[in-house]
């Protein structure tokens, strides 16, 4: 609290002081918000003057209620900024979902339609194989057939990816050697 400007040499070369509007009476409370000062509550007035026990205590009444509602003020903002980032995560895992079921759909339509044509061409392999070949041509068929069943092996693969994220994937019971799995 400065009772007399005039008489503080803080405010010698203040222009509020020394001119318009003539500031002769200071007394000033910070304002806190989250323990951040963030103003101050200021009285002032054109003529010295002493603030009583009742007075100052009334200045930090007035200041405790600003603080309280300026932090209503912040809260609001931050649940503003919460709500704006739920929704933006929101929206972008409905995104992810769209496009892992978009995913999921194009590997179970691909898969299927070049499983298709990928059995014709075993298949024919198969019936080749049965006819008289020369050696080369039977070599050729062999890389052929190699080649084929290793494709629809890994076509069938995917295709059971698909199924095991799409939780459609089915288990067939079966024995088997384990020292040929």
């Amino acid at each position: 609290m400065v009772v007399d400007t005039q008489k503080d040499e803080r405010f010698a070369d203040n222009p509020l002081v020394t001119a318009e509007p003539h500031i002769r009476f200071y007394a000033g409370r910070p304002l806190r918000v989250n323990g951040h000062a963030i103003g101050t509550l200021c009285l002032i007035d054109q003529q010295p003057r002493t603030l009583s026990e009742i007075e100052i205590a009334q200045l930090d009444d007035l200041a405790s209620i600003a603080e309280s509602e300026l932090s209503l003020v912040e809260l609001e903002k931050v649940q503003q900024k919460l709500k704006a980032e739920i929704q933006h995560r929101v929206a972008a895992q409905e995104k992810a979902e769209q496009a892992n079921n978009l995913k999921d759909e194009f590997l179970a339509n691909m898969s299927h339609e070049i499983r298709t044509p990928m059995n014709a061409i075993v298949g024919l392999g198969d019936l080749l194989a049965e006819s008289r070949l020369s050696a080369r041509q039977r070599e050729y068929l062999t890389a052929m057939q190699t080649c084929s069943a290793s494709l629809l092996k890994l076509l069938n693969d995917i295709l059971d990816l698909s199924k095991i994220e799409a939780q459609k994937l089915s288990l067939t019971n079966k024995p088997f050697l384990c020292k040929l799995v």
